[in-house]
């Protein structure tokens, strides 16, 4: 990847209300996934970012197995982005987090829209000092 500006935008919370599949079973989390409410003002925010040239970096503490309904339904509301990172199996969210950030140490996070107190730890020693936008419920 080459040298750039990227936004790290987590998806449970911040780009979608997914409460109501916190007690779901995995199985059927996938079907769940389809029902999850875009949280409309943060989808603008990676709009305007994406138009100022920066890319767009979702992260997600979701199992890889939800690849394929999670894309859909970033399709299915038009939301754009360079970049997915789901967990892998058996990697706890903390460890997903600095693989993800280490994946992309070569480029500039110049902001991260953030919900869980796990990312805005890892966030608040991060080098790069990004601009932190909170979102809560």
């Amino acid at each position: 990847m080459a040298r750039g500006m990227y936004v790290l935008c987590e998806i449970e919370d911040v780009l979608a209300r997914a409460g109501h599949r916190k007690a779901a079973a995995d199985e059927s989390a996938d079907t769940l996934v389809a029902g999850d409410e875009l949280i409309f003002p943060t989808s603008r925010m990676l709009r305007g970012f994406a138009r100022s040239g920066a890319e767009v970096v979702l992260i997600s503490h979701r199992p890889e197995a939800l690849e394929s309904a999670t894309k859909k339904w970033l399709r299915d509301f038009g939301i754009d982005y360079d970049w997915l990172h789901l967990a892998p199996r058996g990697v706890n969210y903390e460890t997903h987090i600095k693989r993800t950030l280490a994946a992309h140490k070569d480029d500039l996070m110049i902001a991260a829209l953030v919900s869980s107190s796990r990312l805005r730890a890892a966030l608040s020693g991060f080098h790069q000092r990004p601009v932190l936008y909170e979102v809560s419920q």
